[in-house]
């Protein structure tokens, strides 16, 4: 039980580290079409008016072009290579290579001049594995949702109270050993990072709560100048801790905290960084190139 629920929330953390804003300045909205009869067809999204709700970063020109990551836990140590690929500064493609998994992300989109993005197709050694449909309305992302191969709906993240381009309020839905996980909550922000995520809710016949607090560095994100919506709450700079308090029907069952070092260039982003849990750690190394 203990074990199943950290799991989800470390998902659900990881997913928040180094995410990148949405650069543009399109209002767009869901029209309600989107057909789930096949997990490769996109979400249909139709631009309608701008609202410039998000801001754009006037940074240097570097781009993200290669992460190299190594991590170490009690019986194993693992390499993994991740290489971007581009359509201009819009991410289109991810090939990550453990030595024994590619794992592939392919970005497809609504609105490729904005950055609006409707599906991320993942597959492994060269198999379908999984896909996150996007639904967006307003010029935000409303809900992401992901199928697996069979086109079974396996999680979902909703986003509502918008103010500006950053959600108060968030729900986590997913299906798990216990039964089906439901947590909603708050999101809170200072300035342009997200500091606290509290949510609670069931998992099963289990009443759970989840209080995540994260720290920052006072420098650049190394997705910056990435043009592509990941998750909306994302932060402008880069994770330095990550705290995690669980409950489960009002009794603490355990708590987490991830760690990151970085070292920086002399434009302000990490060149290399090191990263500790309570049952791993490891290394990454950022590679860039000039846009």
């Amino acid at each position: 039980m203990k074990k199943q629920i950290l799991l989800l929330m470390a998902v659900l953390s990881l997913s928040l580290v180094n995410c990148k804003k949405d650069n543009s300045s399109d209002d767009s909205s869901d029209d309600g079409g989107g057909d789930n009869s096949s997990v490769l067809k996109p979400v249909p999204v139709t631009t309608t008016q701008n609202d410039n709700s998000s801001p754009i970063f006037n940074l240097t020109e570097a781009i993200l072009n290669q992460i190299n990551g190594e991590q170490s836990k009690s019986v194993a140590t693992t390499t993994t290579v991740s290489n971007f690929e581009y359509d201009g500064r819009h991410l289109i493609k991810v090939t990550s290579n453990t030595g024994t998994d590619v794992l592939v992300k392919e970005y497809h989109y609504a609105d490729m001049s904005n950055g609006i993005l409707d599906s991320i197709v993942y597959t492994k050694n060269g198999q379908l594995d999984a896909v996150d449909r996007y639904q967006v309305s307003n010029g935000h992302i409303q809900q992401i949702s992901k199928y697996d191969a069979s086109n079974t709906l396996n999680a979902q993240i909703t986003f509502s109270g918008y103010n500006g381009d950053k959600p108060a309020q968030m729900s986590l839905y997913g299906m798990t050993n216990q039964g089906a996980l439901n947590l909603s909550g708050n999101v809170t922000y200072t300035a342009d990072d997200m500091t606290n995520m509290s949510l609670t809710g069931t998992i099963g016949t289990y009443n759970v709560s989840i209080d995540n607090n994260y720290t920052y560095d006072n420098k650049n994100n190394v997705m910056s100048n990435v043009e592509t919506i990941i998750l909306p709450v994302d932060s402008k700079h880069n994770i330095l801790t990550i705290t995690s308090q669980t409950s489960v029907s009002g009794t603490p069952v355990g708590s987490s905290t991830t760690t990151n070092t970085y070292t920086y260039n002399t434009d302000d982003f990490p060149i290399s960084g090191t990263y500790s849990t309570s049952s791993a750690s490891g290394t990454m190394e950022y590679v860039y190139e000039d846009k």
